[in-house]
C-alpha cells in the first residue's frame, strides 16, 4: 500500500519532528498528505508547525538575509520585490519580517510601475499597440489598458495624481 514509505513508523516519525512533512514527502517520493495520513493512521499526533512546507524555506532566507540586510533592504524595496529577488513568495517574506521583529515600511501594493506615466503611455498609444508597449516595459497589455484607463478616469475628475 505505502511502497515508498518506510515500514518504521517510530522512525518516520522522528523524522517528521525533525524536518517535518514537507521534507519527507521529498525525501521518499510521495505527497505530503501520503506521510501524514500514514502517520495519523499509526496514531501520531500531528502538530501544525510540522505540517507547512514554510520552515525549510523560512530556513534558507534566514540564512540568506540577516536582521540588519533586510532592515536596510526594507527601506528601499517593498515586500513583493523582495520576494521577487530572492525567489520566494509574499507570505515567506512577511514571515521573515514577523520572526525578526520588523515592521516593513512598503507592501506590494505601494511597488512603483514599470509603465511611464499616464500622458506619456496616451502618446505611445498613439503610435503603437498596447502589445507593444507592454513587450517594451516588460508587462502584460492588460496593464497598459488598465494604466490608461485609470488615467483617463483621474483626468476626468479632475484630480491630479502622479502614478496615473
Amino acid at each position: 500500500m505505502y511502497k515508498k514509505l518506510p515500514d518504521d513508523l517510530a522512525m518516520l516519525y522522528q523524522e517528521y519532528l525533525a524536518i517535518g512533512t514537507y521534507a519527507l514527502a521529498a525525501k521518499y517520493g510521495v505527497t505530503e498528505q501520503a506521510v501524514r495520513k500514514r502517520l495519523k493512521q499509526a496514531g501520531y499526533k500531528l502538530t501544525k508547525k510540522y505540517h507547512r512546507a514554510a520552515q525549510p524555506v523560512l530556513d534558507d532566507l534566514k540564512a540568506k538575509l540577516s536582521k540588519e540586510k533586510l532592515i536596510e533592504l526594507n527601506q528601499e524595496y517593498s515586500i513583493t520585490a523582495l520576494a521577487e529577488m530572492y525567489n520566494v513568495s509574499f507570505s515567506s517574506i512577511e514571515k521573515l519580517f514577523r520572526v525578526y521583529n520588523i515592521k516593513p515600511k512598503k507592501y506590494h501594493w505601494i511597488m512603483p510601475s514599470k509603465l511611464p506615466p499616464g500622458e506619456e503611455l496616451l502618446k505611445l498609444r498613439k503610435t503603437k499597440t498596447a502589445a507593444e508597449i507592454a513587450e517594451m516595459y516588460g508587462v502584460k497589455p492588460i496593464t497598459v489598458y488598465t494604466k490608461i484607463s485609470r488615467f483617463r478616469h483621474q483626468k476626468a475628475k479632475g484630480e491630479n495624481r502622479e502614478n496615473y
